[in-house]
């Protein structure tokens, strides 16, 4: 199997989402898994090698479900109609930047970065890019950056955050509420036989704005352990 064919799974399911249809191509879904962990488990090995955080990561760690949870939704529709990993120190469920990839018919993209940080977080996050403003321009305005990603996509506030700075030269990164960037991929990309190696080429472009996220969470929890002691 191949990209191609997950994206045709994922395009007969979005059409037939439901048990009987899941369980009589059980065996087409199965065959879509395994290719989806072993591209998952290469890209791993691929993004190892410019951030080192991720050498021990697995992939089973990274993978989400494809079964939805419907305890709180209105739409009962057993299945997601895409195939999603979130690769991060930790795993999926981890409040690290990281690198994400979606699989879904029309709707490939990768991103990464952090996306809805809890508020003590964002928090830290807005105060690092105070103190450290010229550096988180540098990452974003970059040649590598911007032609892969363009710009920052993350839901922003309409005004200042409270208890910031209006008058803060930034201000325009504070009113972010996730720091997030994201490439879409298109149907010749996702084709490509060389489909791991190209996206991993593109992630190593966001790589330097995990490393200022991740680094503003981690010193913070330094401090914070340094000071309980």
């Amino acid at each position: 199997m191949n990209i191609s064919g997950i994206l045709e799974f994922l395009r007969r399911l979005s059409q037939n989402n439901n048990r009987e249809w899941f369980n009589e191509h059980k065996a087409l879904y199965t065959e879509s898994r395994e290719y989806h962990f072993q591209l998952i488990e290469k890209l791993i090995m691929l993004l190892a090698d410019f951030d080192p955080e991720l050498r021990h990561l697995k992939p089973q760690e990274c993978i989400f479900r494809i079964h939805r949870d419907l305890r709180f939704s209105q739409d009962k529709t057993p299945y997601k109609n895409h195939l999603g990993a979130f690769m991060t120190l930790g795993g999926k469920n981890n409040d690290r930047a990281g690198y994400y990839l979606h699989l879904q018919p029309d709707n490939c993209f990768i991103t990464g970065g952090i996306w809805m940080p809890a508020a003590p977080q964002l928090k830290i996050l807005r105060h690092s890019i105070i103190e450290n403003l010229d550096e988180f321009e540098d990452i974003i305005h970059a040649q590598s950056f911007r032609e892969n990603f363009g710009t920052m996509d993350g839901r922003r506030l309409m005004t200042a955050p409270k208890g910031f700075p209006i008058d803060f030269p930034g201000m325009d990164y504070l009113k972010y509420k996730d720091y997030t960037a994201t490439h879409k991929l298109n149907s010749e990309e996702t084709e490509r036989s060389d489909f791991c190696e190209y996206i991993a080429g593109i992630f190593q472009q966001l790589y330097p704005l995990n490393r200022f996220l991740n680094y503003a969470l981690d010193e913070h929890q330094e401090n914070k352990q340094l000071y309980n002691q």
